[in-house]
């Protein structure tokens, strides 16, 4: 029998001239090496636009919601046993880039480097280069043009 495992997370979608805010998963796993929609798990006791923010915080931007996109299951085969259950709640995003950057103080450790993201175009997401919700997110903005 399989090993379940559920996964909840938040994610976030931004587009610009055709191509999405999208990050590569390097953690091991069933994307790894794969383009996806930042975000990723709750805090316990966190909201989910708190969650969001967060997330996206770790890309030197400020986030602010625009609209919930909605919600979104996949079934997802890992390893030799194991199907884990991805629930997606994704948010349209609006970017802002120029982040006010805090000075730090001489005995102060310096500010972690930002996490890396790529603006990606929409015909280079593929079911080999892109998670399952990259996938489904493009396809949807393509049918809705």
């Amino acid at each position: 029998m399989a090993d379940w495992k559920q996964q909840l997370g938040v994610y976030g979608v931004y587009m610009e001239k055709g191509k999405i805010f999208s990050v590569l998963r390097k953690e091991e796993g069933p994307f790894q090496n794969k383009y996806d929609l930042p975000g990723g798990t709750l805090l316990e006791n966190e909201m989910l636009v708190d969650a969001l923010k967060r997330h996206m915080y770790r890309f030197d931007t400020e986030a602010e919601t625009a609209a919930q996109l909605g919600s979104y299951d996949f079934l997802i085969g890992y390893g030799k046993a194991q199907i884990i259950h991805q629930i997606a709640l994704v948010f349209q995003l609006k970017l802002y880039f120029a982040r006010e950057k805090e000075i730090p103080l001489i005995f102060e450790t310096p500010a972690e480097k930002p996490a890396e993201f790529v603006m990606l175009p929409l015909e280079k997401i593929t079911e080999a280069s892109a998670t399952p919700l990259l996938n489904l997110i493009k396809t949807l903005y393509e049918d809705a043009r």
